[in-house]
């Protein structure tokens, strides 16, 4: 009966030490946002592989402690701290029946998120309930492990205000040089600020364009200012009577880039046909033509002509 009740006691013993020290790190995963966050940014592997050995260590302790198992109040505050129900170690009424809420002691802290934002996890732990019992001749809310089975429960965390998606860059890049002849641009790369949490969503991130550098080229010797002609046009015709006179187009040839310029460009004008028109019976000025004569274009020449006669 010694033995039994060593094992029991012992059992007791072991499962109260488990639960609070996960009852501690339950504590450590509530500060607040900005102390979380500082918190993953800086744990570092050997805390990880702390807590991995302390979960194994769970699961193994927690297979030898007998159901029933009692917890005072001492031991409650450790495993729950403020969570503690009221009620627990005073005297209540009705024996058997339970006098309090039933409370989970975590053995992990609430984990398993899917992103920064996410708040809604699970968490591992043990049930304590609190039931009425005879504690030496008192009628006693007492802390009891019906069953010691680790069970997974849903769980939460605070996120927002939580900073969420680091700062990303694209590779840079040259934006497009003024003209042909340009050598200096200059070298940007797109950006998108990190956000804020809110309602499990990353919220606020902002893509900007950042000035990086410049970017530079040799364009000395390059054809530029490609050969450009206007709309053709008749130069003058020669006389009021000319039927006929050259078409032409003036044009500025390609040059070549020099210093950051377009250079030796040149402009021409250059025949590309001819103009025609019909002149017969226009008046031409003719001074040899006197009395009822008066000059005509006939043929393309200024002829005096009778048009009274």
């Amino acid at each position: 009966m010694r033995k039994r009740l060593h094992g029991h006691v012992l059992g007791t013993t072991l499962l109260v030490s488990l639960l609070a020290a996960a009852a501690m790190s339950c504590v450590r995963g509530a500060d607040a946002p900005e102390d979380r966050s500082a918190d993953h940014a800086e744990a570092s592997s050997a805390e990880l592989t702390r807590a991995a050995s302390q979960t194994d260590s769970a699961a193994t302790l927690l297979l030898g402690v007998e159901p029933g198992a009692r917890i005072d109040r001492p031991q409650l505050v450790q495993l729950l701290g403020d969570r503690v129900p009221a009620a627990a170690g005073e005297s209540c009424t009705n024996l058997g029946q339970m006098c309090a809420t039933r409370s989970l002691t975590p053995t992990t802290s609430c984990g398993g998120f899917s992103s920064t934002c996410d708040s809604s996890g699970t968490q591992s732990g043990v049930f304590v309930d609190f039931i009425c019992l005879n504690i030496n001749g008192n009628a006693t809310c007492t802390g009891v492990v019906q069953d010691p089975t680790v069970v997974t429960v849903a769980c939460s965390r605070v996120t927002n205000g939580l900073s969420c998606g680091a700062q990303t860059c694209d590779a840079p890049f040259c934006l497009s040089y003024d003209s042909t002849c340009a050598q200096q641009t200059t070298q940007v790369q797109n950006c998108v600020s990190a956000g804020v949490c809110s309602n499990d969503v990353c919220t606020g991130q902002v893509a900007t364009q950042q000035v990086v550098g410049t970017c530079q080229r040799n364009t000395n010797g390059t054809s530029c200012g490609a050969r450009t002609c206007d709309a053709p046009f008749c130069l003058e015709y020669a006389n009021a009577c000319a039927e006929q006179t050259t078409q032409v187009q003036n044009c500025v040839s390609a040059g070549v880039c020099s210093s950051g310029g377009c250079t030796g460009q040149v402009t021409t004008q250059q025949a590309v046909g001819s103009c025609q028109r019909n002149t017969d019976f226009t008046s031409c000025p003719l001074t040899s033509c006197s009395g009822r004569f008066t000059g005509e274009c006939r043929d393309a020449a200024c002829r005096c002509v009778c048009r009274t006669c």
